[in-house]
């Protein structure tokens, strides 16, 4: 959509449930959405840039021993959606989503001194380097639940260590709380 080495669109047209809206090129040029998304996402021609999102951008890329490991007990989270096993067949699909709920909030809650009104910053090991952070949702009823998404170039064939860690501090001293993980499916 926002690709600039293709052609000029004569028309555009947004699609809502059942019915389409055509809007005039006028407006989309007016627009700062386009601006947004690429802030937020990245340059259309740097596709890694997809997954540089999230609270701490800093840790991404960054191996777990490079940070100081709490030594406070694990917190307790519960996996949704997990893989931890790549094939090296091109056909299959790697697991690259995450998503949990944190199942012992008071100790996350201890850990970082916040409340329950803010989240809890979750990072996401493969085979040892952060590949994602993230938070958990603000939402109510959501508020200890996760997702995150890893690029595929993080996993090798085979089974691949993934560990999760609740972030504390602040830059520079950040801290990693690992997570222990209850109802793993691949």
């Amino acid at each position: 959509m926002f690709d600039e080495s293709r052609p000029e669109r004569t028309t555009t047209t947004i699609f809502q449930d059942r019915s389409s809206l055509p809007v005039e090129q006028a407006t989309v040029a007016a627009s700062d959405v386009p601006q947004i998304i690429r802030k937020r996402f990245g340059a259309a021609d740097d596709p890694a840039a997809l997954f540089r999102i999230g609270p701490i951008l800093e840790l991404i890329d960054r191996p777990t021993d490079s940070l100081v490991q709490s030594g406070e007990p694990p917190v307790e989270i519960e996996l949704i959606r997990y893989g931890d096993v790549a094939s090296d067949d091109v056909d299959d699909v790697l697991p690259c989503f995450f998503e949990g709920r944190i199942r012992t909030p008071a100790q996350v809650d201890a850990l970082v001194d916040a409340g329950a009104d803010r989240p809890t910053v979750l990072a996401v090991s493969i085979n040892g380097t952060i590949r994602a952070v993230t938070r958990t949702y603000q939402l109510d009823g959501f508020r200890d639940r996760w997702a995150a998404l890893v690029p595929e170039s993080s996993f090798r064939p085979g089974k691949n260590d993934v560990q999760f860690f609740v972030v504390t501090g602040t830059q520079p001293d950040w801290q990693l709380s690992r997570c222990t993980a209850k109802g793993r499916q691949n």
